[in-house]
C-alpha cells in the first residue's frame, strides 16, 4: 500500500482543478459523433437508423480495448417501462445489462444473437466471467426488427422498470444528485453465440431519469451545488501511479489528516462532508475500472484490515459524483477511528499496455458546521466470504443467511413510536 506525502500537493491540486474545469466545459455529445474513426460511408446504417428514431437520452461507452470503438446506448422512459437501444460494431451477438456495481457479477442482462434474430434472452450473471443464466421469467422484450448489416448490430428492447422478478434488477429513479446512477454494461462479439468478448466490452454509469432540459449539464449542476454549500474541499489523488501491464490490478493508497493539510478552526476536530466528485485522468480513464473509499484510524496495514473502518464512497465509470440533501451531512475525520482516507483502485488493462501513469482520485467537499442529520453507510453481506466460520463443502452447495429483526434493530434502532431511538431514513442503496 502506498502512503504518499504531499510534496507535490500544489501540482496535484492544479491537475484536479484542470480536470474539473474540463468536465465543466463538456456538453452532451451529438449522437452522430459517436464511432469517430468511421467514415460517412461506413456509418451509413447507423446514421440512417438514428435519423428515423427519437430517443430523449443517449450515451457513448468506449470499449476496454479501443476508446474510439464501443457501444452507443439510447433510452426513453415510458410510464412504468423503459425502452433501450444498443448499437455496436459486431456481426454475431450483443448483450446489454443493468449492473449492481459496474461489473458482470449480479447483472441483469438482455442477450441477442444474429443466429436467432427473433429472440431476446432475459438472463442474469452470478459469477464474474461466467456464462449468463437464463431467467425463469422473460421480461426483456424485443422492440421492432434488429439490424445486422455491414458490420453494424442495432437492437431495440424494452422492459418494466420493476418486473417484481427476483432475478431482475429494479431500475430506480436516479434523478436526485444524492442517488446512485444506473450502471450499464455492454459486451459484443462476432461469433454465432455468446462467447468470451475480451476487450469488446464497455460500461458506464448514467442517470436514466435525469432531466437535462435546463442549461446546466449534470456535472455543472453538481459542482454549483457543492461549491455554494461548502466551506472548502480536499483532494485524494494518485501521483502518476504507473499502471502495470497486467489484465487486472488492485492498487491501494492512503492519506492521513496531516497529509491532507486541512485547516480546521481552533478547537474543532470534525468535518461534515456534503458531497464528492471523481477526478479521473483522461489519458488513463479507460483503464480505471472502479475504486472504493474508506475512513480508518491511520494508514497502517492493521487499520486497513480493521473491521471498524467504514466505507464512504464507491466509484464506477460514468458516476459524476453526488451531493447530499441540504440538511444531511457525513461526519469525517472525527476522533481517533477516522483520521485517514484510504482508496483502493482497480485497474483493468486487457491490452497489457505499458507506460500508463494515473493520477485519479476524489475531491471531497465539506463544511465546518454539522447539519441536522448525520449520514452513514451500512454494509450488509460477507465481504471476506467467511460464511460465519462454516466450512464450504465439496460439490454444488447452496448457503443462505438471514438477518432477523433483532439483528437489524441492533444496528438501526427502533422507531421512537416504539420506545426506541430515532429511526433511519434510507437515501439510496446499491446492491
Amino acid at each position: 500500500m502506498k502512503h504518499p506525502h504531499l510534496t507535490r500537493a500544489g501540482r496535484r491540486a492544479a491537475l484536479g482543478s484542470l480536470i474539473l474545469l474540463s468536465s465543466l466545459a463538456a456538453t452532451a455529445a451529438d449522437a452522430t459523433s459517436y464511432f469517430p474513426s468511421l467514415s460517412a460511408d461506413e456509418s451509413g446504417e447507423y446514421t440512417d437508423w438514428l435519423s428515423s428514431r427519437s430517443y430523449a437520452r443517449h450515451a457513448f461507452m468506449p470499449s476496454a480495448g479501443d476508446p474510439e470503438d464501443g457501444a452507443a446506448v439510447f433510452w426513453n422512459l415510458r410510464g412504468d417501462s423503459i425502452d433501450f437501444a444498443v448499437v455496436v460494431r459486431a456481426e454475431g451477438w450483443v448483450g446489454l445489462g443493468i449492473s449492481e456495481a459496474g461489473g458482470m457479477i449480479g447483472s441483469d442482462v438482455a442477450l441477442f444473437a444474429a443466429s436467432d434474430p427473433s429472440l431476446l434472452v432475459d438472463s442474469y450473471v452470478i459469477e464474474d466471467r461466467s456464462y449468463p443464466l437464463r431467467d425463469d421469467c422473460q421480461d426483456w422484450k424485443l422492440a421492432g426488427s434488429p439490424i445486422v448489416e455491414n458490420g453494424w448490430m442495432i437492437v431495440e428492447m424494452s422492459r418494466l422498470l420493476d418486473t417484481q422478478d427476483f432475478q431482475d434488477l429494479a431500475i430506480e429513479n436516479d434523478a436526485d444528485l444524492w442517488a446512485p446512477p444506473a450502471h450499464i454494461i455492454v459486451a459484443w462479439g462476432d461469433d454465432d453465440f455468446v462467447s468470451y468478448h475480451g476487450g469488446k466490452k464497455a460500461r458506464n454509469s448514467v442517470r436514466l431519469f435525469a432531466d437535462h432540459s435546463n442549461d446546466l449539464t449534470e456535472t455543472q449542476a453538481l459542482l454549483k451545488t457543492l461549491e455554494e454549500g461548502s466551506d472548502g474541499h480536499f483532494d485524494c489523488l494518485e501521483d502518476e501511479n504507473e499502471i502495470p501491464a497486467e489484465e487486472t490490478t488492485y492498487h491501494e493508497v492512503c492519506w492521513t489528516i496531516d497529509d491532507l493539510n486541512i485547516d480546521l478552526p481552533e478547537g474543532q476536530d470534525l468535518l461534515t462532508m456534503i458531497g464528492a466528485v471523481p477526478i479521473i485522468t483522461e489519458e488513463t480513464r479507460q483503464f480505471v475500472h472502479h475504486f472504493t473509499v474508506y475512513l480508518q484510524a491511520d494508514c497502517s496495514e492493521q487499520s486497513t484490515n480493521d473491521m471498524k473502518r467504514s466505507m464512504i464512497y464507491a466509484w464506477a465509470p460514468g458516476d459524476e459524483g453526488w451531493a447530499l440533501p441540504a440538511n444531511v451531512g457525513f461526519p469525517v475525520l472525527d476522533g481517533t477511528d477516522n483520521q485517514a482516507v484510504h482508496i483502493q483502485i482497480h485497474y483493468d488493462n486487457p491490452s497489457f499496455k505499458t507506460g500508463l501513469k494515473d493520477s485519479s482520485g476524489m475531491r471531497f467537499y465539506y463544511t465546518y458546521k454539522e447539519r441536522e442529520h448525520r449520514a452513514g453507510i451500512l454494509e450488509l453481506g460477507d465481504p471476506w466470504v467467511t460464511l460465519g466460520g462454516e466450512q464450504i463443502a465439496d460439490g454444488h452447495t447452496k448457503y443462505e443467511f438471514t438477518c432477523p429483526g433483532k439483528c437489524s434493530s441492533t444496528f438501526l434502532g427502533q422507531m421512537e413510536s416504539d420506545g426506541g431511538s430515532q429511526g433511519v431514513t434510507i437515501l439510496s442503496e446499491c446492491k
